[in-house]
Order: C-alpha cells, then sequence, then structure tokens
C-alpha cells in the first residue's frame, strides 16, 4: 500500500498544521516547529510512504524544522515502533535518551516511540526513513532500545549494505509483487540488526558460558512447547527445574522478558503459516490455536499490534485474496 501526504494541496496559511497532521498519520504524534520563519519561501513537506508487510519504507522531504516527541504525545497515543532515519542530503540531529547523533549523507540512526526524542533539521528535511514495529527488530535485537541515537555509518560494513537494499528496494517497488512482501519485510529488518550490530561497543558483554547454556534451553524449551496455551514462566521453570527469579535474571541480558518472548515467538510463528500457500485450507483461528493462542481476538489485536494489519487482511495482502 502506497500513501503520499504533501503540502502542496493546503492552503497557504495552514501548511505547517497539515504537516504536522501528516507526520502524525505516518509516524507517531509528533509536533513540529519550522525553522525558517522569517523566511519568503513557503513551509512545505512530502511523504511518500510504501507498506511492505509489517514494514513502512518512506521517503521524506521538507522545509527546515524541529520535531519533537514529547511525554505528553506519548501519553496520548500507543504507537510502539523504532524509527530509522537515513540521511539522503543535508545534515541531522537526532536527541533521545541523552544521546546525541548527527547524521550525514549516507549515515543512519535509529529512535523510540515510547521515549521522548527530538529532530532538528537545520537544512531543510530530505531522508528515507523506515517504521518497524518494536517486537519484530526486540526478536533478532534484544539490546535494540539501548542503541537509539546512535549513528551508524552507511560507508562500509553492514550499514553500507543496508544502505544500498533499501535504496535498490525504492527503485524497484512498483514492480514488486506483493506475495514477496513477507519475505522483503523480513529481509530490511535481517539486514537493519546486521548495520546495528556495528554498534559492537555499545552491545552487552557476552554472556559466561553457563549463562548462554541456560538461555539455550528456555529457548529450546518454549520453541518445542509453543503450541500449548499453558505455556507460560511458571511452567518453563519447573520443567527445566530453575526459579522463576533465575529465569528473569538469565535472561536479563537478553532484554526482553520470557512472557513477551513467548508472545513474540508465537506471533511470528502464526505469521509465517499466514504467508504460507501450502496453509490456505487453514482458517486464522486454526493457525492461532496450532501456536497456543485460544481466543481469536487476542491473536488479532497483537498481531495488528506488531504487524500493523490483522492477520486476515495481512494473508490476502500476502497471498492475494485468490489463494487466501
Amino acid at each position: 500500500m502506497t500513501r503520499i501526504f504533501t503540502t502542496d494541496s493546503a492552503p497557504p496559511n495552514e501548511t505547517t498544521e497539515y504537516w504536522v497532521d501528516a507526520l502524525c498519520d505516518a509516524y507517531v504524534k509528533l509536533s513540529c516547529e519550522p525553522l525558517d520563519v522569517g523566511s519568503d519561501k513557503p513551509f512545505e513537506g512530502h511523504i511518500h510512504q510504501n507498506q511492505i508487510s509489517a514494514v513502512d519504507v518512506s521517503i521524506v522531504k521538507g522545509s527546515a524544522q524541529n520535531v519533537q516527541r514529547t511525554r505528553p504525545l506519548i501519553a496520548r497515543s500507543a504507537e510502539d515502533v523504532f524509527i530509522v532515519s537515513i540521511q539522503a542530503q543535508g545534515r541531522s540531529l537526532i536527541l533521545q535518551d541523552n544521546r546525541e547523533a548527527e547524521l550525514q549523507p549516507g549515515d543512519f540512526a535509529m529512535y523510540d516511540s515510547t521515549r521522548p526524542y527530538s529532530l532538528l533539521y537545520p537544512d531543510g528535511l530530505h531522508q528515507i526513513t523506515l517504521k518497524v514495529p518494536r517486537q519484530l527488530l526486540i526478536a533478532q535485537l534484544p539490546n535494540a532500545e539501548s542503541l537509539t541515537a546512535m549513528k551508524v555509518s552507511g560507508l562500509k560494513g553492514a550499514g553500507h549494505l543496508m544502505i544500498n537494499m533499501i535504496r535498490t528496494l525504492l527503485a524497484d517497488i512498483d514492480d514488486l509483487d506483493p506475495i514477496s512482501y513477507d519475505a522483503i519485510s523480513a529481509s530490511v529488518v535481517d539486514i537493519l540488526t546486521a548495520g546495528l550490530r556495528s554498534l559492537g561497543k555499545d552491545t552487552p558483554p557476552p554472556l559466561s558460558t553457563l549463562a548462554n547454556y541456560h538461555v539455550q534451553r528456555i529457548q529450546a524449551y518454549v520453541r518445542e512447547h509453543l503450541h500449548e496455551p499453558s505455556l507460560s514462566v511458571q511452567s518453563t521453570a519447573q520443567a527445566l527445574q530453575l526459579s522463576i527469579s533465575s529465569i528473569y535474571r538469565i535472561l536479563e541480558s537478553q532484554g526482553v522478558t520470557l512472557s513477551d518472548w513467548i508472545w513474540t515467538q508465537r506471533l511470528d510463528r502464526c505469521r509465517r503459516d499466514l504467508a504460507d500457500p501450502l496453509l490456505v485450507n487453514l482458517t486464522v483461528t486454526q493457525i492461532g490455536f496450532r501456536w497456543g493462542f485460544s481466543d481469536a481476538s487476542h491473536l488479532s489485536r497483537m498481531f495488528k499490534r506488531v504487524y500493523g494489519l490483522g492477520p486476515r487482511d495481512f494473508r490476502v495482502r500476502t497471498l492475494g485474496s485468490a489463494q487466501a
């Protein structure tokens, strides 16, 4: 799905208000302050947004401005995403968690919608942005929350690969078959994860051999029992002869609780089955039951929160209305 927002259609004296509404619609609740207030040049902004399965990819252009996500705005909305800004032209400043990332063309950085941040575009706004559901990234990069407002260079390594992949994706997006969206979305998250992992000095130290052994045991047990609605922190602790406090302590370094990880894995298995043309004979409810959901409405709410659309809509978009 493609959405276009532009101030070209707004009355000249209402462009800023229109732009704020566009930002809120395309991303999260935000405020915006134009920086060229005394300029004769009118304020303008344009967003070309493509939804590729669970990930939104946008090209954003606009006048010089300061964008903020404040605590009151966070309190008024429930968006739970990571946003990645890839600098296309000019420079920008991202401030979050007492850190500051200055981006030049080719650099990128990430910020978290659940905490306040500021975005400064003194030379005007020209970026490519990715909007990724939190659980989708946390599942691969548990310490993602600690990597906000940290610059990743797009000149070399995984950062360079990511920049090239996103640019190629945008160039070819009109020719993509929707049936490939799920795989492309997963690839985008994979390469983003690789780029963020290049911030090695800021990632947690490796687990001890014993701690890693227990992490592997816990995760293996959960994967084997995902289909059981009764699977929980308590049942896992009992089966592995660990205390609940030990499980929380062991997984602390992973940056995610066991309960959250269980639901993330269940949703991921449901997503895969919904995208599998060999399983079109199964209803959404049956797929949910296969992976431990005992309530279809619960599956629908959680799936939409993570992937941006309900399971039935996701299946239709991925497989096409004929197969779904």
